[in-house]
């Protein structure tokens, strides 16, 4: 089992048989890794064959481990039994996956200085533009606002009282007539 490191990355390279039996190496591996203080780990499983319960079991502890002392954990070279192992126990939720260690390197790189953005489009003026416009010592006096006495929200300049009901009707002379009086012409007389 190898184990590598520069600046705040840090990296394990796993055996071909992860098993019961690579615990004790893996975990002196992770320990001369947190005594580098660093920030991130990679789990190079591309020589890894054959991994066991107890490999998975030594996997998590380790994971687990490194999560609670706040380092992210990359693994990368797994072959596709291997990913489809780590994404049923759910070590996909606690590690993130990647091709390998430049992938990793560039998940982990502060993003880039955003550059200058350009000024947005109502600032940009052409030069026969800004010549047109003139210039704010120029520019006309502005009318003083009303007084704050003489002006009136404008809630009350456009809500007006709902008709009542007997204005709703259309007009005046067009009664209705219940059908009980219209069939009953004898009862008028």
């Amino acid at each position: 089992m190898g184990v590598r490191y520069k600046d705040a990355l840090g990296y394990i390279d796993f055996p071909r048989d992860v098993t019961a039996q690579t615990r004790e190496n893996a975990y002196a591996a992770y320990n001369q890794l947190a005594v580098q203080r660093v920030q991130a780990i990679g789990f190079n499983f591309s020589a890894t064959d054959y991994l066991n319960s107890a490999g998975i079991g030594l996997i998590i502890s380790l994971v687990e481990d490194a999560n609670a002392a706040g380092r992210k954990v990359f693994a990368y070279g797994l072959n596709s039994h291997n990913r489809k192992l780590f994404r049923m126990v759910g070590l996909t939720e606690r590690l993130t996956l990647v091709a390998d260690e430049a992938e990793m390197q560039a998940k982990l790189a502060p993003p880039a200085e955003p550059q200058a953005a350009p000024a947005p489009m109502a600032e940009q003026k052409t030069p026969s533009e800004a010549v047109a416009e003139p210039a704010p010592a120029q520019a006309e006096p502005q009318a003083a606002p009303a007084p704050v006495a003489e002006q009136k929200p404008p809630t009350e300049a456009v809500i007006e009282p709902a008709p009542a009901p007997s204005e709703a009707r259309a007009e005046p002379s067009a009664q209705v007539v219940p059908p009980a009086e219209q069939a009953n012409p004898k009862a008028e007389a």
